[in-house]
């Protein structure tokens, strides 16, 4: 048994786990994750703004303490879309250098990769499309998960692509200009969601047969999951598993629409900082469900937080992750140790 890290820096969310990896499966030793909104305005300006970088630092700086303190000797530090799209991006690569780590930005096709992994392995053979809702990216990924299959590579990923669609984004590029948002804001998020999303379907072309079931991780979908259910506190194991229905999403949709962002914050089972996005990311899985034709979807707490855990393991062992992907690994405690 070994036992890996990673420091996963999103649009709206900043997350840390350490994990033991035994013959292949993942064991969670801890996981934490902040809202540190590292994305609030790129979409409009392509700056990280300085105290959300600040924010992150902060949360890095827990998770090395953590990863210290548990004996973590390999990890890893990926970023994704507010990462790639911000000009200044350098402002928080270099403090991550300096604290030891290797900072990656990923690319999407990489970032649905991993969320595949992740969230797949719960289920084994069977043709799945994984949507990883995210603050400023989503993903869909295609494939099956395969025990047993050749070189430790089950995850089996047959088509995947990046939208630039994302809580944040879209809060930032359409609901942001009156609170609660005209009614018109919304229709225009739901409109532009919908046609991005369905101009991209690999069963459209015929590429690939459509499957039976759509697993949906990241925040909004849990965020949902734990409104609808009033959990409190937060309950991964409600979580997993869970089915939210096109209606149970348009239910909370109306709800979102007709609050405040403050009024928001105190609905039970949601983060209050994540009460300024979760309209966007909930009228997104709405349009996400009708562009796809499901009804109803899985969510899945296992996401690329796991996906991205295996993959460092793999990397140790020199064998490649999801389409390619080798990640550069560190051992944390070496600067600490200097």
């Amino acid at each position: 048994m070994e036992r890996v890290g990673l420091i996963d820096i999103g649009t709206v969310t900043t997350r840390a786990a350490a994990m033991d990896v035994e013959d292949g499966e993942p064991l969670f030793l801890a996981r934490e994750s902040r809202v540190c909104d590292l994305g609030r305005g790129v979409d409009a300006t392509g700056q990280l703004d300085p105290e959300a970088i600040a924010a992150v630092l902060a949360m890095v700086d827990e998770a090395l303490g953590f990863f210290a303190e548990n004996d973590v000797h390999i990890a890893g530090c990926f970023l994704t879309s507010a990462a790639r799209d911000a000009k200044n991006v350098e402002e928080l690569l270099e403090p991550l250098r300096q604290r030891g780590l290797a900072p990656e930005v990923i690319e999407g096709d990489v970032e649905g990769a991993l969320t595949f992994r992740g969230a797949a392995w719960h289920y084994p053979d069977e043709p799945l499309i994984v949507a990883d809702l995210g603050g400023g990216s989503t993903e869909l990924t295609y494939g099956t998960w395969e025990p047993g299959a050749e070189n430790n590579q089950p995850a089996n990923v047959e088509w995947v692509h990046s939208f630039e669609l994302g809580a944040r984004r879209l809060t930032d590029r359409f609901l942001s200009k009156n609170d609660p948002p005209a009614r018109d804001e919304v229709f225009e998020c739901r409109a532009y969601s919908r046609v991005t999303i369905e101009n991209h379907l690999p069963w459209v072309g015929e590429e690939v047969t459509q499957p039976e079931r759509l697993v949906v991780t990241g925040g909004t979908a849990t965020s949902l999951v734990a409104m609808k259910a009033e959990l409190e506190p937060y309950d991964p194991a409600m979580v997993q598993d869970a089915t939210l229905t096109l209606d149970d999403v348009d239910e909370q949709c109306q709800r979102l629409a007709s609050m405040t962002e403050s009024e928001r914050a105190g609905i039970v089972g949601l983060q209050p900082r994540r009460a300024g996005v979760i309209l966007g990311g909930a009228l997104l899985l709405g349009e996400l469900m009708r562009a796809t034709g499901f009804t109803k979807v899985t969510v899945s707490e296992a996401d690329g937080l796991t996906g991205g855990c295996l993959a460092v393991y793999g990397a140790a062992h020199g064998q490649p992750g999801p389409i390619g992907f080798m990640p550069e690994v560190v051992d944390p405690s070496a600067r600490a140790s200097q």
